[in-house]
């Protein structure tokens, strides 16, 4: 896919959970070909260190989910995090952003994404996670960890040919 897009126009990525943007991530070699990407990163720590690395790319500390409720982010210490609605319970919950994929857009002056990676660790709600195909039309999908609802992958399935599967990745 890098070598066929190499030679053509600049496009627009989206990159929800980027994590670090190390040599397995696609978007690295978008953005070092001056591709505008957006990267969405629940955790500080993988953001400021995107904000080093990518510092042309619309970086923002969030999630995306496609239903409104006020979303926190709970660290868990040697096993990573997780994204929850809020409660007045645990103490070690912190507020955190969340946008749909069309306001992501929108907000910040995106007409298209031409590569959309979706990290389900950066995605709120998966069972309900969904794209509207007719709005929004990249080129290329690459789910990561990312359990798709029925209705989501009956949507993928009609608009795109899956090429790859491997444990994690698809």
């Amino acid at each position: 896919f890098i070598r066929s897009v190499a030679t053509g126009p600049k496009a627009r990525f989206l990159d929800i959970g980027p994590v670090h943007p190390g040599g397995q991530s696609i978007t690295t070699p978008l953005y070092e070909m001056g591709w505008q990407g957006i990267n969405i990163e629940p955790v500080k720590a993988y953001l400021d260190y995107l904000k080093k690395v990518r510092g042309s790319d619309i970086l923002l500390q969030g999630a995306v989910s496609s239903s409104k409720q006020n979303l926190t982010i709970q660290d868990l210490g040697p096993l990573g995090y997780s994204l929850q609605t809020a409660s007045d319970s645990n103490a070690n919950e912190q507020a955190i952003n969340y946008w749909s994929i069309p306001q992501l857009l929108e907000q910040n002056h995106f007409p298209s994404i031409e590569v959309l990676h979706l990290d389900g660790r950066a995605v709120f709600s998966q069972d309900t996670f969904n794209i509207d195909f007719s709005r929004i039309k990249p080129w290329l999908i690459i789910l990561e960890n990312f359990t798709a609802s029925a209705s989501f992958q009956t949507a993928i399935d009609l608009h795109y040919q899956n090429v790859l599967t491997q444990s994690h990745l698809t």
